[in-house]
């Protein structure tokens, strides 16, 4: 769902982490003061996110969505989270090498999208995407660690869900949760783990890519990250 709780922590973690790069960029010409000001203004881009409210009809739409999607696709995201949440309780020790999510879950949130806002709903395609999009995420963790040492691990994740993510509440978050079936805790914490995976590891790879590229522009590392990514299986 473009307006959920979800996609505002990853939207704001995007534009955080550009954010974050010029500031941290700034900060080797700049003075504390003007540093302070501009982590101020990040710090709010996560404080004041304001409640989403949910008519009836809306609810009534987002529900038709979701079970169309789950019908389209012979998918029910409960058996997803059927783990009765056990990863909250593994070595948080632990690195995590996988992003935990198959292809039909990616592809059941874009459909429902699709649903629910008229898009275009070829199944095909989506599905093809989403199964591209699940081999690029683990590219990523690959990437990070491979070629720039940084990895996350399970307790990193959980204590950022915990702290940033589980905290967040409104009526088209909750309308959502209901109509999947699951709890707001497996919602957070298994369901959309994927997506706090990757806000944790790039806030850790921020320093290291502008180390590393040091010489480079801010635009240009990130396009140098992209194709990294793109061309791992290729190497």
């Amino acid at each position: 769902m473009k307006n959920l709780k979800r996609y505002i922590p990853l939207s704001i973690a995007i534009t955080g982490i550009l954010i974050f790069i010029i500031w941290k960029g700034f900060s080797y010409f700049g003075n504390n003061n003007d540093n302070e000001d501009v982590a101020n203004q990040i710090d709010k881009m996560f404080t004041n996110v304001s409640t989403n409210k949910i008519s009836f009809h809306e609810k009534e739409k987002l529900a038709d969505a979701v079970n169309k999607a789950k019908e389209l696709l012979d998918y029910d995201p409960i058996n997803d989270v059927a783990v009765d949440l056990a990863i909250k309780y593994i070595n948080p020790n632990k690195k995590i090498t996988d992003i935990p999510v198959n292809y039909k879950m990616i592809a059941f949130r874009n459909l429902v999208d699709a649903i629910r806002y008229d898009y275009s709903t070829d199944l095909d395609e989506i599905i093809e995407r989403s199964k591209e999009r699940v081999q690029y995420l683990n590219n990523v963790l690959k990437v990070a660690e491979l070629k720039y040492g940084v990895v996350v691990t399970e307790g990193e994740v959980n204590e950022y869900i915990k702290e940033t993510i589980h905290p967040f509440d409104d009526d088209l978050l909750n309308a959502y949760i209901e109509t999947l079936g699951i709890s707001k805790e497996q919602f957070n914490f298994i369901f959309d783990r994927d997506f706090y995976i990757l806000d944790v590891l790039y806030n850790k790879l921020v320093d290291k890519l502008l180390e590393v590229h040091s010489n480079e522009s801010f635009h240009n590392i990130t396009e140098i990250f992209k194709e990294e990514v793109k061309n791992l299986n290729q190497e």
